[in-house]
């Protein structure tokens, strides 16, 4: 037992001898490891001592860069903060200056204002007055005659117009436009008054009824009195209305039997405003310069007719004149050949001997 001991005892050292000569070497290896690992990481940290050290120098370089951009900055930023201060005191001088002119172009323009209602009233004064005037029939019609005047003269030429022309009955037309030998008549005596009213009452039934019905009388007055075609007026009449406001009230109101410009129409009666009257007119001067242009049209065709005449009877005195040229050269031609004739027997006459037989002379016809 005790030898088994021993053994046993034995083993157990030598096993624990084996473990601590393979744990020893074990350790003697992991320490060699950890030498190596700790020389590189020495090796490691040197450099990064070294990048660190690089990188402080860079950095070094770097803040006094950035100072220098700093200190820039800063005196950028002092000149744009005096500029600043400089715009902000001009931009308040400005405004300053700026509330004067204003103030002062205010106060002008309150006093233009003042004097516009001064010169509003005055109008307004004068367009009551004027229509106090305007309520006589002989100012009225005094004052669309000066108006139609003043138009025809202003577009027309002289003498294709006349004024104040009387019929055969007495009645007297205000104007006469003349196309040819036909005229066309123009009254200028339109109902104001009719119009004044409407105009007072607007939303009056009978002041628009009475305005047509003055209207439609006007018309049939002047179909009446100044359409005249067996005294050489066209078939149809100008009624000249002195203002467009009149013009247009008159085309824009009906009733019952249909609008007032289709009845001046259905009269044969035209109505027209000062600007229309210019439209008018203008027609008729194209009208009255075609007329004149077929007059020198006519007037050229004659011309050319007698020129052709002309012409015929000088080829008829050229042709005779050539005939008789033709005949006389004939008979210089004929002469020509008697008288070489005549000469030739004259020279045998001449050149022959005495005694001998002279050659017979021609004789003349008659001979």
């Amino acid at each position: 037992m005790q030898v088994v001991a021993w053994v046993a005892i034995a083993a157990i050292v030598v096993l624990a001898v084996a473990a601590l000569v393979w744990f020893a070497g074990r350790q003697r290896a992991e320490a060699e490891r950890l030498a190596g690992s700790l020389q590189q990481l020495l090796a490691s940290t040197a450099e990064q001592s070294r990048q660190l050290a690089q990188l402080a120098g860079q950095l070094g370089g770097m803040a006094g860069q950035l100072g220098q951009v700093a200190q820039s900055v800063q005196q950028q930023l002092e000149a744009v903060r005096t500029q600043l201060q400089q715009g902000l005191s001009e931009t308040g001088k400005i405004t300053q200056e700026l509330q004067q002119a204003v103030g002062g172009q205010l106060r002008q323009l309150a006093e233009q204002l003042g004097a516009l209602q001064e010169n509003t009233q005055q109008v307004s004064q004068a367009a009551h007055t004027l229509q106090a005037v305007l309520t006589g029939a002989r100012t009225r019609g005094a004052l669309g005659e000066v108006l139609l005047e003043q138009l025809l003269q202003d577009l027309l030429p002289a003498g294709s117009y006349q004024t104040q022309v009387r019929f055969q009955d007495g009645s007297t037309v205000d104007a006469v436009v003349q196309i040819e030998e036909k005229q066309i008549p123009i009254d200028s005596k339109f109902p104001l008054e009719a119009y004044r009213r409407l105009l007072d009452n607007e939303q009056d039934e009978a002041a628009r009824r009475e305005f047509i019905r003055a209207v439609r009388a006007h018309a049939d007055t002047i179909a009446r009195k100044y359409i005249r075609p067996a005294e050489g007026t066209m078939d149809f009449a100008l009624m000249f209305v002195p203002s467009e406001s009149v013009y247009y009230a008159m085309l824009t109101t009906t009733d019952n039997n249909g609008s007032l410009e289709d009845y001046c129409r259905q009269k044969r009666v035209i109505p027209v405003s000062p600007n229309t009257l210019y439209a008018y007119l203008g027609v008729i001067v194209l009208g009255l310069r075609g007329i004149q242009i077929e007059k020198n049209a006519r007037l050229i065709l004659e011309r050319l007719s007698g020129l052709q005449n002309q012409l015929k009877t000088l080829t008829e005195t050229h042709d005779r004149l050539g005939r008789h040229l033709t005949n006389a050269y004939n008979t210089f031609q004929d002469s020509s050949s008697q008288l070489r004739e005549l000469g030739s027997q004259v020279r045998q006459l001449v050149s022959a001997p005495a005694g001998s037989t002279a050659p017979e002379l021609p004789l003349g016809p008659d001979r």
